[in-house]
């Protein structure tokens, strides 16, 4: 099974869960404040989209923020892109500022110094071939345009039997920040790079619900709930927030 396949099968399974733990149509794990119209008001004062510009929701999910962007600003071009079709048949609006696609981020199909900003929110992390995503991203970026990631990346020191219990259920073993600044370094110039943010979202008592935990019909827990399960009862929780931007 290819990575995207792995990803892919992990949304379909998580995306649900995902909706009902936070009582509405957002999928992110992380939020600056609980109060998530300010959560957007901060992206939206980094992201700072303008009139006119090209701007590239890269790892859309199923659409929020972006939705709620391109209400507020509609005379600027959002671009939302997304692997997953079963994600991309749950997009519930289609603005005439937005363009939704169906692509693997690491090679697409826009022409050179394509989009004025791009953003990764929660889907960075996913990719397997970060240098090849780097250089896509350079590509498609315009001279003086900015990418603006919030993602997790890996804690220091976690041991390796904690990162197996985390992969059993996501695509992915998170990496270091450290590596994640040294490779947009030689492309692009460092904005802002904030890493351990306080993350609002949820207490760790919230998790512990059947909509998360994903039990059946029978009441029986699921394979997937009881993976999530296990990272909370080992505190396999191998992620920390980090917040950056990098310039072209």
């Amino acid at each position: 099974m290819s990575l995207l396949q792995k990803i892919n099968n992990y949304y379909e399974k998580s995306t649900i869960p995902w909706i009902n733990i936070h009582g509405e149509l957002r999928i992110e794990g992380f939020r600056f404040t609980q109060n998530i119209e300010e959560h957007d008001n901060i992206l939206l004062t980094y992201i700072n989209p303008k009139e006119g510009e090209n701007i590239l929701d890269a790892g859309c999910g199923i659409g929020y923020p972006t939705i709620k962007f391109a209400e507020k600003y509609i005379n600027t071009n959002f671009y939302l892109l997304n692997n997953s079709d079963y994600q991309i048949k749950m997009i519930d609006k289609k603005l005439p500022n937005m363009q939704i696609m169906k692509s693997d981020f690491h090679k697409t199909s826009f022409n050179d110094n394509f989009f004025d900003k791009i953003y990764f929110l929660e889907s960075f992390s996913h990719s397997l071939k970060k240098r090849d995503l780097i250089n896509e991203i350079y590509r498609v970026l315009k001279p003086g345009g900015t990418v603006t990631i919030l993602d997790f990346c890996r804690k220091p020191g976690i041991d390796l039997k904690l990162l197996k219990i985390h992969r059993r259920v996501y695509a992915h073993f998170p990496v270091r920040s450290s590596l994640i600044k040294k490779l947009f370094l030689k492309k692009f110039t460092e904005v802002f790079f904030h890493e351990n943010i306080k993350n609002n979202i949820t207490t760790k008592d919230e998790y512990n619900t059947g909509s998360f935990y994903c039990y059946d019909k029978k009441g029986e827990i699921t394979d997937f709930g009881k993976v999530h399960k296990d990272i909370h009862l080992y505190n396999a929780h191998v992620q920390e927030p980090v917040f950056f931007c990098y310039k072209k």
